[in-house]
């Protein structure tokens, strides 16, 4: 029963994203409720250290810091400080994953609104005017994260009409113009240009990440951000066409005649 209030909390949240007034306060507070429950399932156990700790907890910061309650994913912040103060780790998203596909029938979907990842915001440049890309972002997202080059590639990637959507309350006109100002940046894309800045979502907390341009983005399932190089690309060496990367950063000097891999 409980998963199934999650499912519909989860659901209702994603339709309040997409209307004008976005998720109230309520729904967003309920589903930070759900979270914790799932990331730490003692709390579902009304005698356990963990449930009065947090009990303890909440009267501790209704007394002392009451803005606390402000922000609709208190529950979730208690229990997490809660957790830690009784040395109890959060379980992972994999293992949130498999513990409720074994004892429900679980649609990937309806779980990924619950615990995955959400695109909230994302914009791309080329040098000039700041781009809003956030459905094409968003259409890369996959349950395990988001993994995404920020590179010559990536701007023919968001030319991708099929991921356009229209604002609430957009003008057709104003539509199709920021569409074509997106196509003239991708067109116009130079080398050491681009950059990419990605706002998410993710157990009720938001993150924000940028990358630019020769990097790769990576936040995982578990909202990890990760941004790294991007590994030169292959090339051959010697009359025997064996492949080797060779360090950019590391000049060479007199290479061998071939280059062999362990």
């Amino acid at each position: 029963m409980r998963f199934l209030a999650a499912i519909l909390a989860g659901l209702l949240l994603v339709g309040g994203l997409h209307s004008a007034e976005g998720p109230s306060f309520q729904e967003r507070e309920a589903l930070a409720k759900l979270q914790a429950m799932d990331i730490f399932p003692d709390l579902e156990k009304e005698d356990s250290m963990l449930a009065a700790q947090v009990a303890d907890e909440v009267k501790r910061l209704e007394k002392e810091q009451p803005a606390f309650f402000k922000e609709a994913a208190w529950p979730l912040r208690a229990a997490r400080r809660a957790a830690a103060l009784l040395g109890i780790l959060p379980r992972t998203v994999a293992q949130i994953r498999a513990s409720l596909t074994n004892d429900f029938d679980v649609d990937p979907a309806d779980l990924q609104h619950i615990h995955g990842i959400r695109i909230v915001a994302a914009r791309f440049t080329t040098g000039g005017e700041w781009l809003d890309v956030t459905p094409q972002i968003a259409a890369l997202m996959t349950e395990r994260g988001l993994a995404v080059d920020c590179d010559r590639a990536l701007a023919t990637t968001l030319l991708d009409e099929r991921q356009f959507e229209r604002r609430v309350g957009e003008r057709e006109g104003d539509f199709w113009k920021r569409q074509r100002m997106l196509v003239a940046a991708a067109a116009a894309a130079r080398e050491g240009t681009m950059a990419l800045q990605v706002t998410f979502e993710f157990h009720s907390e938001r993150a924000t990440a940028s990358t630019k341009e020769g990097e790769r983005l990576i936040v995982s399932e578990d909202g990890k951000i990760l941004v790294s190089r991007i590994a030169p690309a292959a090339r051959k060496v010697g009359n025997e066409g064996i492949t080797a990367k060779l360090p950019v950063s590391v000049p060479r000097k007199n290479p061998p005649k071939s280059t062999k891999l362990p």
